[in-house]
């Protein structure tokens, strides 16, 4: 599978190695400009455009404009490229069209490269292969994309909605059950103004 290669970004551990896998090939490519591997090293690859993949795409955005030209003499402006790719027609497609479109705005101008309608199918010999056939070499593949919940044997497929995400009313309850609950990003709660669900952010679950 595609995402065993990849790092994850879902506990605080993790959030403190990425950067550190980054930067270690950063430095690696500074060093060695004539290797054949460097353009895989200077590739970032973040996989699944929602709230956690495009933040994720900023950061290393501001990075690539703030700190690395400092940090990195060697480093060629230009020569890092960050890449968000998202199997869906938009970004963060929980939340309205006109933040869809904003952010999108936003990160081209930053400079993050968004793949949108292609889904990663592949990753072979340090490249990223996507569904139309193009492929990005990288040795930083970063997996945000959804979470996918497994529903204990014997429940209908009829309980699981948009991203495999348990449906359940306004109590959590799954629907068609009294007795069974889902909470967190497992649960989909849907609303007139959420007919997807709601974002699955920390705020929105306070609120």
């Amino acid at each position: 599978p595609v995402w065993s290669n990849a790092v994850f970004l879902h506990k605080v551990s993790a959030a403190l190695n990425i950067p550190n896998c980054v930067l270690l090939n950063i430095e690696t490519a500074a060093e060695h400009t004539a290797s054949p591997a460097r353009r895989s090293m200077l590739n970032i690859v973040i996989v699944g455009g929602g709230a956690t993949g495009i933040e994720l795409a900023g950061a290393f955005a501001e990075l690539k404009s703030h700190i690395i030209p400092k940090d990195y003499p060697e480093y060629v402006h230009g020569e890092l490229t960050i890449y968000l790719l998202e199997a869906a027609d938009r970004l963060i497609g929980t939340m309205s069209k006109k933040t869809s479109e904003d952010t999108l705005a936003l990160l081209t101008k930053m400079g993050v490269e968004v793949v949108l309608n292609c889904a990663v199918t592949g990753y072979e010999q340090n490249k990223v292969i996507l569904k139309n056939g193009m492929q990005i070499p990288t040795r930083n593949l970063i997996w945000t994309s959804g979470v996918t919940i497994l529903l204990p044997e014997g429940l209908e497929n009829a309980v699981r909605g948009r991203g495999s995400r348990a449906v359940t009313d306004e109590f959590f309850a799954l629907k068609g059950y009294e007795d069974i609950f889902v909470i967190g990003d497992a649960s989909l709660q849907q609303s007139e103004k959420y007919p997807n669900g709601y974002p699955q952010l920390a705020r929105i679950a306070i609120e």
